[in-house]
């Protein structure tokens, strides 16, 4: 996966040009682990990337500004609302301030927000003071001049004194000065290996390293193609990625995959489904429609060996070995990716992922399973003639019926067991030459193989 475009080599293209990207207590400086400058001398790590494929994958057909945006917005003008009851003086400004951390939002948890609004009721020329401190060059530094005028009894936590002045500071520009949760950040630095503020740190200093961190989110979310446009998008894209609930069409292998990635596994995004059109999985244009991670009917192998991150001479050597031999060993330790690949691969030079059926063989796997064999009619008596895998890949070839080659071929299945003949048989039912690049060469005897299977 290519970074961002660079403006000369390595580190000494990312110093050519450098203007400030952090900012702190009157000064600017320039960091060169965070954004724009750290993939410009770098390239993104895998965590990265896998944040990246979810976000692409959560996000899909999700409205962020009405879920994530709008109503942080609505909480912010509330806020205003407050500030400027506070400016004219107005006995009852502590109470729209507490409709502002309230009212439809769960942007402050209310063990944090209730004591600090009871204080500013209580004492309002001083919680006044503490606001205005916050509010004058807000920023980074703007919190800890607020927290240190926030009694410990109201706010004796960091994530308490941080998630409160977090969101009083987006009355200077929510864009800017987004929303900071302990328990989602951790989790954001976590499965990305963004770096963490130090134990000792202020609570000024981990909202910068916090914004930092929103500004790589910002760069992470370009180079997939989605929009985000300010800090408050990427905090809503990153509060989505890491809790949302998955939408009701995911599998339980995307489920499971995603709470596994969440807690830090690393875990990448399983292939998605593969949707049939209506018509025998034909788009409006007569072409298949086939996962984006198998690519289009008219890409070449290059493209598919990206798409796989694999090398390009490999799969061609795949390839010319399925067109020499009509068959392929995948082998190796499990959870490698072999049964992806040849999945992938499949679909490929068959050009329909409609017509790719994947079979697991085990010993009491017979031949009425795979060919045809006879099943109960539910709720009557008797019985009735089911087709196996291997028929239902036949009859679904348009105008092609099991001929005598299907015939014999059954034939020997039926005299020895499905597994002994699984490779060919399999290859035969799917791997379909694409525009004449792949032809299983039909042989009198078939060898076992299988396409994912441990040493």
């Amino acid at each position: 996966m290519e970074g961002p475009s660079r403006g000369g080599a390595g580190f000494a293209g990312a110093t050519t040009s450098l203007a400030s990207n952090v900012s702190w207590d009157g000064g600017d400086y320039v960091d060169l682990y965070t954004s724009p400058y750290l993939w410009r001398w770098s390239e993104p790590t895998v965590q990265w990337l896998t944040f990246r494929e979810w976000a692409s994958r959560i996000s899909r057909g999700i409205d962020l500004d009405r879920v994530e945006r709008d109503y942080k917005l609505a909480s912010i003008e509330r806020l205003g609302q407050a500030a400027g009851a506070m400016d004219h003086g107005a006995p009852g400004w502590p109470k729209l301030l507490g409709t502002a951390f309230t009212k439809e939002n769960n942007l402050v948890g209310w063990r944090a927000y209730q004591p600090f609004i009871q204080w500013a009721s209580t004492d309002p020329d001083l919680a006044s003071r503490a606001l205005r401190e916050l509010w004058r060059e807000p920023g980074p530094e703007s919190i800890d001049r607020f927290g240190a005028l926030v009694p410990d009894v109201v706010a004796h936590t960091t994530g308490a004194r941080l998630s409160i002045a977090s969101f009083l500071l987006g009355h200077a520009g929510a864009e800017r000065f987004p929303q900071w949760r302990a328990e989602i950040v951790d989790t954001a630095y976590r499965v990305t290996g963004f770096f963490k503020p130090e134990p000792t740190s202020s609570d000024g200093e981990r909202y910068s390293i916090f914004l930092s961190f929103l500004d790589q989110v910002i760069e992470a979310a370009a180079l997939s193609g989605l929009t985000v446009r300010d800090r408050l998008d990427a905090q809503g894209l990153m509060w989505t990625v890491l809790a949302a609930d998955p939408r009701e069409d995911w599998t339980t292998d995307e489920r499971d995959a995603l709470t596994s990635w969440r807690s830090g596994k690393g875990t990448k995004p399983p292939p998605p489904p593969i949707t049939k059109q209506p018509g025998g999985g034909q788009n409006a244009n007569g072409t298949s429609r086939v996962s984006r991670y198998f690519l289009s009917q008219c890409a070449d192998l290059a493209d598919l060996a990206k798409a796989l991150y694999l090398d390009e001479p490999f799969l061609d050597e795949i390839v010319q070995l399925l067109r020499d031999k009509g068959q392929i060993i995948f082998y190796g330790p499990p959870g490698t990716g072999k049964t992806f690949v040849a999945r992938s691969l499949a679909a490929w030079i068959t050009g329909d992922a409609a017509r790719v059926r994947l079979v697991q063989f085990h010993p009491s796997y017979a031949y009425e399973d795979f060919v045809e064999g006879l099943r109960p009619v539910p709720d009557q008596q008797g019985f009735h003639r089911v087709d196996g895998p291997l028929l239902e890949m036949a009859r679904r070839q348009p105008g092609t019926a099991p001929t005598t080659t299907s015939s014999s071929l059954m034939r020997s299945i039926a005299a020895t067991s499905p597994a002994s003949s699984a490779s060919c048989t399999s290859s035969l039912s799917t791997a379909t030459s694409r525009r004449g690049c792949c032809t299983p060469r039909k042989s009198s005897g078939c060898q076992p193989t299988c396409t994912s299977s441990a040493p």
